[in-house]
């Protein structure tokens, strides 16, 4: 499957405009009141979505790398623990900062991971309503009065996960009515009109 991004919008470009949408794709709204889109396949080719989803992916990388500097740094106190004798001030006053450490580490940890959490699940949240937005732009121009999810990737026969979820589509067949490449075009041409212009 091909990398996209959650939130492109241009599904409805014109082949001649868009590397996307070949020439034998064209919209059917006159002889059909209904389309598709493989919300899937947006999402992945969605250039927004897919920069902000890897500075998140970046961040907790980097996360990671502090938290494992004070692991280290624990470990070290703890070895140091082991070279007094038990019950001494040293030692009690060693067990008290590795306590301290390692709460502090586990709290900042938990507060990391439910930040980034929720920033990834209200970049979802807005990336699908980016879309929503522009299929119904799309349904309006064409006069759809309904667009359904599909998937339009093939299915690995040698997969049994990809068998079962292939028999269980809502969409069987479609021809001419995957509106997936306007999609994408709109929702990157989104994405590039909100760049800063470099100077």
């Amino acid at each position: 499957r091909a990398n996209c991004s959650v939130v492109s919008t241009s599904f409805f470009c014109a082949s001649a405009q868009s590397p996307l949408v070949s020439a034998k794709v064209v919209p059917a709204a006159s002889n059909s009141a209904v389309g598709v889109v493989d919300i899937a396949q947006v999402f992945r080719q969605h250039a927004g979505f897919k920069q902000q989803t890897e500075a998140i992916q970046q961040e907790m990388v980097t996360f990671d790398r502090e938290v494992s500097e004070q692991r280290k740094v624990i470990a070290q106190q703890n070895a140091k623990q082991k070279s007094v004798p038990v019950g001494s001030p040293e030692y009690r006053q060693l067990d008290a900062e590795i306590a301290r450490r390692a709460s502090r580490l586990q709290l900042t940890q938990d507060l990391k991971k439910k930040e980034l959490r929720d920033r990834e699940a209200t970049l979802y949240f807005e990336t699908y309503r980016e879309v929503q937005r522009e299929i119904a732009r799309l349904a309006d121009q064409y006069r759809l009065s309904l667009v359904l999810r599909f998937d339009g990737q093939p299915i690995d026969e040698h997969n049994p996960a990809s068998v079962m979820a292939g028999i269980n589509r809502p969409v069987l067949y479609q021809r001419n009515l995957d509106l997936t490449p306007f999609v994408v075009s709109a929702v990157n041409k989104s994405t590039a009109a909100a760049r800063p212009t470099q100077k």
